[in-house]
């Protein structure tokens, strides 16, 4: 049963969730930006008010960083990592140690920030300020990785902009108060990078990403059809063999 060790969002995970009964997950990574990962304990204050104890657990990882600690805890027993970059979408904010919180749902949900006595500095995905951090952050993501002598993916989809019927809607032109090609535009940079550095990038294009209408998860355009997830499927399970 090969064992997959997953870091990223809904992409990577809709993804395992198609490959079969005899797949499994060595862990799951989840909200935590590369640049969280890759700058330590954050000091934070207060206490975080969530009730599902997966959301929480995401944050108190993001929180310590450890990202890289659990794969090299979990990579003896892990078959092929599979990455994709969804939680860069939110941005990051930097604490006053100078470690940083990823800008998650779970963190704005759980009561911490209106509990810092100091300030909070975000750093918006989109800016050049964002991408220069993130870049050094992948330099030691990929290369811990690499080192473990674990295959290794990146899922690079574009957003969708239609649904497989051919449909448009509204949750399929803005997120969060930006347009969804302006985060297609702002992620190829990102995608350029990782390929220019001889990454394992696996792209969906923008012809061939369509969102499901009935996706278990609700419309949005990084959550998509079938043939998707079957095209992400098969290049995992290349990399295993």
């Amino acid at each position: 049963m090969p064992n997959l060790f997953i870091w990223g969002g809904c992409v990577a995970r809709d993804t395992y969730s198609k490959l079969g009964s005899d797949w499994a997950i060595s862990d799951y990574i989840a909200r935590q930006s590369w640049i969280s990962a890759t700058h330590g304990q954050a000091e934070v204050e207060g206490e975080i008010d969530l009730k599902s104890a997966f959301q929480r657990k995401c944050l108190e990882r993001d929180i310590a960083g450890n990202a890289l600690q659990i794969f090299a805890e979990k990579s003896a027993t892990t078959d092929v990592v599979v990455l994709d970059l969804l939680a860069e979408r939110t941005g990051v904010l930097q604490c006053p140690n100078m470690a940083y919180l990823t800008q998650s749902w779970e963190l704005e949900q759980s009561g911490l920030r209106s509990q810092q006595s100091s300030l909070l500095t975000p750093v918006d995905f989109g800016s050049d300020d964002y991408f220069d951090l993130w870049a050094q952050s992948a330099k030691q993501v990929l290369e811990r990785i690499g080192a473990s002598g674990v295959p290794y993916l990146i899922l690079a989809p574009a957003w969708a902009r239609r649904t497989g019927g051919g449909a448009t809607h509204a949750k399929l032109d803005t997120y969060r108060g930006r347009p969804v090609d302006w985060f297609n535009t702002a992620f190829e940079r990102y995608y350029q990078w990782l390929e220019s550095e001889g990454h394992p990038v696996v792209r969906l294009s923008t012809e061939s990403a369509f969102a499901d209408e009935n996706h278990q998860w609700g419309l949005a355009p990084f959550h998509y059809t079938e043939k998707a997830y079957s095209h992400f499927g098969d290049a995992i399970r290349g990399a295993v063999a």
